[in-house]
């Protein structure tokens, strides 16, 4: 998180989410770490700045 490291085990215990649904997790990671548990966490190297180049993503739960 923003405020130092976790496993993203850790946050989705913290966050009480039952063992069998935490393997349906979305995660969004780089081509080296991970920024984003999604609707839980976000990396430090994920907050956007003056400089920043904007990347918008969202998720939609799509039934099939």
């Amino acid at each position: 998180g923003v405020n130092g490291s976790k496993l993203i085990s850790q946050i989705l215990k913290d966050a009480h989410i039952p063992i069998h649904l935490r393997k349906n997790q979305l995660v969004v990671e780089d081509a080296e770490k991970i920024v984003w548990c999604v609707g839980f966490s976000i990396g430090r190297e994920a907050v956007a700045d003056k400089q920043s180049k904007i990347v918008h993503v969202s998720v939609k739960e799509v039934n099939s």
